[in-house]
């Protein structure tokens, strides 16, 4: 949750600032800055040498700061689903494409660039042409 990645993030700053050389840290204080990168239990090895040694991969990689996002935690999915009640993507893709329709035809004009208006302009004649052609 929200709070023991708090936690977790304190813990680790503290160890830090304690400036100890790598090979210095106990298992506990390996511990803590394992968890601040969220690394699971049960990926840091159960003794001293295996934290150090997974510790040092992510120092290594210049990845001395955790992570800028949080894991996805159950909090995060209810919040999902409690957003996806009142926005429908359907309705706003929709929403979107009518407003696109009824734009005034000088609007769409005026976004256009001079090889597009061409274009426009050809496929306008020979619409007209089809058009007569049918007629008569």
């Amino acid at each position: 949750t929200g709070s023991e990645l708090e936690k977790y993030a304190n813990d680790g700053k503290q160890v830090l600032s304690k400036k100890k050389p790598i090979d210095k840290l106990t298992g506990s204080e390996l511990e803590k800055l394992l968890r601040w990168h969220q690394i699971p239990k049960k990926e840091m090895g159960k003794s001293r040498s295996d934290k150090l040694m997974k510790w040092k991969q992510i120092v290594d990689n210049e990845m001395d700061l955790p992570p800028r996002c949080n894991r996805w935690c159950s909090e995060d999915e209810a919040e999902l689903d409690e957003l996806k009640e009142h926005l429908q993507l359907s309705t706003s893709r929709r929403r979107c494409t009518i407003d696109r329709m009824m734009m005034p035809t000088s609007v769409v004009l005026s976004h256009m660039n001079f090889d597009e208006l061409q274009s426009l302009e050809n496929h306008v004649r020979q619409e007209k042409r089809k058009r007569m052609n049918d007629n008569v």
